[in-house]
């Protein structure tokens, strides 16, 4: 042995909401709308809608959606005798889907979404009722929609008559695709001026509380169909590569389907939703991932005031079950690819092993969520309310149960939409200049940005937090390691392993006894001009000084083992103390780690390599390590 010095929901009627329909929070509603106050003074104000408000007029770049179950009369005479069914149905066509669909065209939004819209035979009669002009109470016309597309809820079922339709306005924008799916519509769109495409999803989960398993299926195949036809054109326009999902979800905002939708994937493990349970298999987790992240339009805090019921059936009560979500930004297919590489690349870096095994699982879980959420582009300008907290009636009618025809109310769910409008963009003007220092300074990369305001996070908040933060310094570890082993191997070293336990190396086999094997030093090399075996640790730290010392004490028995090794002994190897290369979390390279570099540098150099080319050396990967550093502590 020799020293280094010796070298050198479904229906969810939860009861919160009737319990506290008297105690709405109070906002008062203009003739067409009023301003609602955010909770951050510096973030822009949404506008809240009246109940069947109407949206204004969008411009190109600007986007209104809408959303509604009608309630087919097929679906809604099943409550009636099987021998009157029929009779029952063809009454609700005439006299109550007209006024469910005029209910929902009240809007006037660009894209309007329905559930539960009868087809096939009854397609002529939807496209009428689509097309027609409506006019509003206030004397303004509502347009119609002269293009749509219908997609069946069952489309492996033979005869389905119920089904899903997206409708919009010819001449603002165009057709590029269209995908039926069980329970689920894909349709991609092209604004008519500057060519920019968006992706409108339109679903209808499952209704059975039990269900749980169904409904994450229904969006997991939805976020499929989505990435898959989503490929923006790089226009100007904000929604270029955009995409919104609306419709009735058969549960809460707090549920898995609307979750998966904002995380990006479903965990394995035990999931309680409405007093059942499902169990996610380690394979379904796996199945259940995205790459978009969709924002609930409506947020916590005005789903509460001005949308907290959206459904009410008669002796069930009411509940919150249509969502409205959207991405704040470009989402396109480069999502996938990125992962294939980073897994690819982790793979030639892990090498085997149950560590490898283990990271690569935590990568795969939320890698996409961490370094590749492109700036917002969108965001929420005006929302349409359900409830008016000033009209105690209306809600006590919805309250007591829909449908009521009677009294305006033609379907059991009631409308819900947004208008999204473009962010005003911020410049980047943050500057990275390059600063070395000499011997027994710090090498740093000068001022870097400050992090936006933190706020006190939920606890959900937090644990994601924890998870993501986990998968970063994870990801950023792995590339110190790939920098630092890629300017080994270009200086000569041979034998390289990395990331790999000391059961698994090669130098311990003949060896009575070794001590902790299942320890995994980062990187081991060999040095051929001097013969010397290397190991080195690579890590992050606050506390560069007493990580140091712990990964010295934690290896520090391995030189004297290894150097009576078989097969160390049989190479006329020497075996040095551990290496470890320690960056500061400040974004500085300490004096002590700069000197293990400049040992790397002398100990790998050629014969003929100057003290200059050796310096040079040690500069190029200490400003590497220093780019990794800064890199990753932006994610």
């Amino acid at each position: 042995m020799k020293s280094l010095s010796a070298i050198i929901p479904t229906l969810v009627f939860v009861s919160f909401y009737v319990c506290n329909v008297q105690g709405l929070t109070a906002t008062s509603f203009q003739s067409s709308a009023v301003s609602s106050a955010p909770s951050n003074s510096d973030a822009p104000t949404k506008t809240v809608l009246p109940p069947n408000g109407s949206f204004r007029s969008t411009i190109s770049g600007e986007l209104s959606v809408a959303s509604m179950n009608i309630l087919a009369p097929t679906l809604h005479s099943l409550s009636e005798p099987e021998a009157t069914r029929e009779q029952h149905a063809a009454i609700d066509r005439k006299e109550r889907v007209p006024s469910s669909i005029r209910m929902a065209k009240q809007s006037g939004a660009d894209i309007l979404c329905l559930q539960e819209v009868e087809g096939v035979e009854h397609l002529p009669f939807l496209e009428e009722l689509l097309l027609c002009d409506e006019t509003r109470e206030d004397g303004s016309i509502s347009r119609g929609y002269d293009s749509f597309s219908w997609s069946p809820l069952h489309p492996h079922r033979a005869g389905e008559v119920v089904g899903l339709c997206v409708a919009w306005r010819s001449d603002r924008h165009t057709l590029a695709s269209s995908h039926g799916f069980r329970r689920g519509q894909v349709v991609q769109l092209q604004e008519m001026d500057g060519g920019s495409t968006f992706c409108i999803g339109n679903v209808h989960l499952p209704a059975r509380p039990s269900d749980i398993y169904g409904r994450l299926k229904a969006v997991s195949t939805l976020c499929r169909r989505i990435e898959d036809c989503r490929l923006h054109k790089h226009s100007s326009s904000p929604l270029d590569g955009a995409a919104f999902v609306m419709g009735d979800f058969n549960c809460d905002a707090s549920c898995s389907p609307v979750s998966f939708l904002r995380d990006g994937y479903q965990p394995h493990g035990i999931i309680f939703e409405r007093n059942h349970r499902h169990k996610i298999s380690k394979n379904d987790a796996k199945k259940f991932r995205h790459g978009l992240r969709f924002l609930d339009a409506y947020g916590p805090n005005l789903r509460k005031s001005q949308a907290s019921i959206t459904v009410s059936l008669t002796g069930r009560g009411p509940g919150s079950m249509d969502h409205v979500l959207y991405t704040p930004g470009r989402w396109g297919k480069t999502k996938a690819a990125s992962r294939k590489i980073i897994s690819s690349d982790f793979a030639v870096l892990a090498g085997g092993g149950r560590r490898q095994k283990r990271r690569l699982r935590a990568e795969s879980k939320v890698e996409a969520r961490v370094s590749l959420e492109p700036p917002s582009m969108l965001r929420v300008d005006s929302v349409l309310a359900t409830i008016d907290p000033d009209d105690k009636d209306r809600t006590q009618i919805i309250v007591d149960g829909l449908p009521n025809l009677g009294a305006g109310f033609p379907s059991d769910h009631l409308p819900v939409g947004v208008l999204f409008t473009p962010t005003e963009e911020e410049e980047d003007n943050t500057d990275v200049n390059m600063v070395g220092s000499g011997k027994d300074e710090d090498i740093s990369l000068g001022d870097e940005s400050q992090s936006n305001e933190e706020t006190t996070p939920t606890v959900t908040k937090r644990r994601r937090g924890a998870r993501s933060m986990a998968v970063v310094t994870r990801q950023r570890h792995n590339a110190l390691l790939r920098a630092l082993s890629t300017w080994l191997r270009s200086r000569g070293v041979t034998d390289v392993i990395q990331d790999s336990p000391l059961y698994q190396w090669h130098w311990v086999e003949g060896l009575e006894y070794l001590r902790k094997k299942m320890r995994a030093p980062d990187l081991c090399c060999v040095a051929p001009k001097d013969g010397v075996l290397m190991m080195i640790e690579v890590t992050v730290s606050k506390s560069p000084t007493s990580v140091r010392k712990h990964k010295e004490k934690k290896y520090h028995d391995l030189a004297p083992i290894l150097s009576s090794a078989p097969k160390v002994k049989g190479a006329s190897l020497s075996v040095l103390d551990a290496f470890v290369v320690v960056v500061n979390e400040e974004g500085t390279l300490p004096p002590e780690t700069i000197n293990t570099l400049e040992s790397l540098a002398l100990l790998t150099a050629a014969n003929d390599e100057s003290k200059q080319n050796v310096d040079e050396a040690v500069r190029e990967i200490a400003l590497e390590l220093l780019r990794i550093r800064n890199h990753w502590m932006n994610q």
